[in-house]
């Protein structure tokens, strides 16, 4: 008897905390995208008072017999939409991974990039919402699981303080909406908001892209 308490007691010892437990199945979860997901977002930006942004999964391709997705990135400012889809290899992905780019600035403005001028422009900007998933997921900190209440609703989540770019965030993140980002806010005043969320995206690009290649050599 006194054997089988023992093996209990460390058995529960030995388990990781149920909220990191929590965290590696909410990630695995995250990683399966699904065509037609979305997730809208406030973005909280000081001194701006309207910056809303979708992020969505619009469509598949296959890139080198590895399965790609299409996500989108609609940013709403006003002065108008800007749209961004990048051809990912999963998520979240590292900015270099990307095998297309397609933007469009206006209307009548839609540019599609080649993979080589695509990992190089978004490396420099662009999706703020992979970086903070694969913080969260991979180099973080672990609070607990807490009850977080954004415009979206309540969601229970897990809440895990982690670095990006040299400065501290907390990040609430959840499986029970598309990439996972419930909330997240860093020290200077910038984050998100989750708005609201649905599985029927479709994409928002119009027009007949322009084609751009390699820069020419310097």
């Amino acid at each position: 008897m006194h054997r089988v308490i023992i093996t209990m007691l460390l058995a529960i010892t030995l388990a990781p905390p149920v909220a990191a437990r929590d965290l590696a199945e909410i990630c695995k979860k995250v990683g399966e995208l699904t065509v037609g997901q979305w997730a809208d977002y406030h973005n909280d930006v000081p001194f701006v008072e309207s910056l809303n942004s979708r992020y969505a999964i619009v469509g598949e391709e296959t890139v080198d017999d590895t399965p790609h997705f299409w996500l989108e990135l609609n940013i709403a400012n006003p002065v108008g939409n800007t749209i961004m889809q990048m051809l990912i290899p999963g998520y979240p992905y590292p900015p270099q991974g990307i095998s297309g780019l397609i933007m469009q600035l206006a209307p009548d403005l839609v540019m599609e990039y080649s993979k080589e001028m695509a990992g190089s422009m978004s490396s420099q900007g662009g999706d703020n919402l992979s970086a903070p998933t694969a913080q969260a997921c991979n180099e973080s900190e672990i609070v607990g699981t807490e009850s977080v209440t954004v415009p979206a609703g309540t969601f229970q989540a897990v809440h895990v303080k982690a670095r990006l770019g040299g400065g501290k965030m907390d990040i609430w993140i959840s499986d029970e909406v598309p990439f996972g980002i419930v909330k997240f806010a860093d020290e200077d005043g910038y984050g998100l908001q989750l708005l609201a969320h649905g599985m029927d995206a479709k994409s928002s690009i119009t027009g007949t892209p322009m084609k751009f290649g390699l820069p020419p050599p310097q």
